[in-house]
C-alpha cells in the first residue's frame, strides 16, 4: 500500500510535516504533491480525481495502483489522528 498526499505548503505545512515524520518513522511508502506549484498541481488533481475529492489537504491510500481509501477535508476526515488510526488498524 502507498499513501498519496495532496497539500498546499502555504496552508498545511504543520499537517504535512507531522504526517511525513510518522510515515518515515514507520517506513511507509508515500508520494506527496504540493498543489501550490504548477508542476505538481496536475498530479494532485489526478489523485483527488481518483477519489472525487475537491479540497486540500487530501490523503488517498492505494493498493496496486487502485484507490481504496480517501481522507477528505470536505468531511473533516483528513486529520492526523484519523490517518494514523487507519494505518495502525489495517497494518499498513
Amino acid at each position: 500500500m502507498e499513501l498519496a498526499i495532496v497539500y498546499n505548503s502555504d496552508k498545511h505545512k504543520d499537517f504535512y510535516n507531522s504526517l511525513i515524520n510518522y510515515l518515515l518513522q514507520n517506513n511507509i511508502k508515500y508520494s506527496s504533491f504540493d498543489a501550490k506549484y504548477t508542476k505538481e498541481r496536475k498530479k494532485s488533481y489526478r489523485v483527488k480525481g481518483a477519489f472525487s475529492a475537491r479540497l486540500d489537504p487530501f490523503v488517498g491510500i492505494y493498493e496496486n495502483n487502485n484507490p481504496i481509501k480517501g481522507f477528505y477535508s470536505e468531511a473533516n476526515e483528513c486529520t492526523l489522528d484519523n490517518i494514523i488510526n487507519y494505518i495502525k488498524t489495517n497494518n499498513i
